[in-house]
């Protein structure tokens, strides 16, 4: 994989990032039990933790194989850029349905919190497949 990829893996990296941290701060506005959610020390790290600061590099690391698999499959995806980008995005969602409803039934975890994830991941899904199309030749 060549830097120019890896680069545009860690960008879309930060992309995601963004996008959870600022659907992470509406979601809370709109239902604030997810905060006090957040804030319980048996389902969560506290952030004063240092293994919390791998929620940092996930993104990254996450854009980095989406990178890898967009260059491994972006052929056999048809349409406009923008269909590409949005195709390779849901098809990368929607292999994180399963995780979400696992995640659901194995832990005390609410649905809102389940489904606030899954709609960031949704964007954040996106978001790497529109900038893949953007920035990398097909």
């Amino acid at each position: 994989m060549s830097l120019n990829k890896i680069f545009i893996g860690g960008i879309s990296g930060m992309v995601m990032l963004i996008i959870s941290i600022l659907l992470s701060k509406f979601s809370e506005i709109i239902f604030p039990s997810l905060r006090i959610e957040y804030e319980n020390t048996y389902l969560f790290r506290p952030w004063s933790d240092p293994l919390m600061s791998v929620y940092y590099l996930v993104p990254f690391l996450i854009g980095i194989i989406l990178v890898w698999i967009w260059d491994s499959i972006h052929e056999i995806i048809e349409g406009s850029r923008i269909a590409r980008g949005v195709r390779f995005g849901l098809g990368y969602w929607i292999t994180t349905l399963p995780g979400m409803l696992m995640s659901y039934a194995s832990f005390p975890l609410s649905f809102i919190m389940v489904i606030s994830w899954t709609i960031t991941t949704l964007f954040q899904a996106l978001a790497a497949g529109l900038l893949f199309t953007a920035f990398l030749k097909k």
